[in-house]
């Protein structure tokens, strides 16, 4: 950095609280420091600001029970990413070749070489995601999202390219085509053939196989002609009232009367001002709505429980919701 510059900013940084435009229109002006000038100017701070609000909905997540195991979370955590990456060791054994002959030769591929800042950034963006989740559900005990593993293995291909070196070698290429190709089309035709074949073989109800295009239709022209206004908020269970906020066409906003707290643009108070819909589950136990919906709603009137069919219904009984309408009271009028 030039000696004037570095002189002009000691000259400023004193005074940055009586003219911070001053200040960070010659520190912008910096190598490397863009990132610094965005996070001091007033966008980064409601960006940072928005970040320190929803701490708590983000520390939460950790809260949420992912079912009963016999193994600890961080266990589970490091079996999910050793199968994850199981379809990535075949392809570097099948690559290599292992087991090979001696002087069995093998498709050379020459790229430009990369620098070495580079290959550490793969590096570690390859291996610290996963290393601190791993830290941080030793350290708290709990999974929470980290049960979903994806964003946690993104750069681990990039990584095996890397360490590969400027020369890549692949030995068996037309046998690492097919094993990608097989790797690449065998996940979506398991999903798809456990969508069709678990309902008929096994009776058990997928969470991704729900009618949830239906069950939004179906409530939302419900609400809107009992009101005469579009459906705004819906709440009740965890699992149904996203999947009807999600598939109507008003794209209500979603209050978690189950959490309260995680849901900061909504109360009790402003469903029934506005109106909305109460959702819950059927069992064979009875229709009644469950305690926490009758606790902050304790006026609700069930309707008759509607049933909705599967895709694929094979022989798992019919879904049944309960719901209940909240007719918008409006505002309270002003005193004169």
């Amino acid at each position: 950095m030039p000696a004037p510059l570095i002189a002009k900013v000691d000259r400023l940084a004193p005074s940055v609280g009586e003219a911070p435009a001053q200040f960070f229109d010659v520190v912008s002006t910096l190598p490397g420091l863009e990132a610094a000038h965005f996070l001091a100017s007033e966008d980064g701070q409601r960006v940072g600001l928005w970040l320190w609000r929803g701490r708590d909905l983000v520390m939460e997540g950790f809260n949420d029970s992912v079912g009963a195991s016999r193994f600890p979370p961080w266990l589970m955590l490091c079996l999910a990413l050793l199968f994850t990456h199981v379809g990535l060791m075949l392809l570097v054994a099948l690559g290599t070749g292992w087991p090979r002959k001696p002087r069995e030769r093998a498709p050379e591929f020459d790229r430009n070489p990369t620098e070495r800042l580079a290959r550490i950034f793969v590096y570690v963006f390859a291996a610290a995601p996963a290393a601190l989740a791993v830290i941080f559900v030793v350290v708290s005990g709990r999974i929470g999202p980290f049960d979903r593993v994806a964003p946690l293995v993104v750069l681990s291909g990039l990584a095996i390219v890397m360490l590969a070196g400027d020369q890549v070698l692949l030995y068996r290429e037309r046998l690492v085509s097919s094993a990608w190709l097989g790797l690449l089309v065998a996940q979506p035709a398991i999903v798809v053939l456990g969508i069709v074949l678990m309902p008929w073989i096994a009776g058990k109800d997928l969470a991704i196989a729900q009618p949830a295009n239906a069950e939004g239709r179906f409530f939302a022209d419900s609400y809107q002609r009992r009101t005469g206004e579009p459906l705004k908020y819906v709440t009740g269970d965890a699992r149904i009232a996203p999947l009807v906020a999600l598939a109507s066409p008003s794209r209500p906003h979603v209050y978690f009367d189950w959490a309260p707290q995680r849901s900061p643009w909504a109360n009790v108070a402003t469903v029934r001002e506005n109106g909305g819909l109460l959702l819950w589950p059927i069992s064979d136990n009875g229709v009644q709505a469950p305690a926490t919906l009758r606790a902050q709603f304790p006026d609700l009137v069930a309707e008759v429980p509607r049933s909705f069919a599967r895709a694929v219904q094979g022989f798992l009984p019919l879904i049944r919701v309960g719901w209940a309408v909240v007719r918008p009271e409006g505002p309270e009028p002003k005193p004169q």
